[in-house]
């Protein structure tokens, strides 16, 4: 009889191939479903924060033409504290790089003698796993924010870029 208990017990003891399966699988679906819905949630994230990084550069160079009557460079504006320091770091005094965005300004003549400037950042990376953002964003000194899903890779440089965009 005590032999036999415990053969009972061990065979009551764990957990048997197929069960182990069935979770690994439901655990395996359940991940499926909720890694893009997250990528996507990470992407609008990031495109928020964009928008705001624009707005905060829009207002630093509305803030500077009020005060200089002259438009700036990325750099300008951080070095003057009119926007964040960590924009202070591109490549050029035209940009500003961070992990998921990148920033750029063109300064320019307009065609009535004004100074006019056009703001615009893309994504950092575009490639599927690890996109950081699915659209670009173009400003000029009205300051309306518009958007592209189209041509990620190229930035705004003229006030002709916005024909056509909403």
């Amino acid at each position: 009889l005590y032999n036999n208990q415990n053969n009972i017990a061990r065979k009551h003891s764990g957990f048997t191939l197929v069960e182990l399966l069935v979770v690994i699988v439901v655990i395996t679906i359940i991940a499926l479903i909720t890694i893009p819905s997250f990528q996507r949630a990470y992407m609008n994230a990031n495109e928020a924060a964009a928008i705001a990084a624009m707005r905060t550069m829009i207002q630093g160079e509305n803030n500077k033409f009020l005060a200089t009557g002259n438009y700036v460079t990325i750099r300008q504006l951080s070095a003057e504290r009119f926007i964040d320091e960590r924009f202070g770091n591109g490549t050029t005094p035209e940009t500003a790089e961070t992990k998921t965005y990148n920033y750029q300004i063109t300064i320019f003549t307009d065609g009535n003698g004004e100074e006019n400037y056009v703001l615009s950042a893309t994504p950092t990376s575009i490639n599927f796993a690890t996109q950081t953002g699915s659209k670009r964003f173009g400003a000029y000194k009205a300051g309306a924010i518009y958007f592209d899903k189209s041509n990620l890779q190229t930035h705004f440089t003229a006030l002709s870029d916005f024909s056509g965009l909403t």
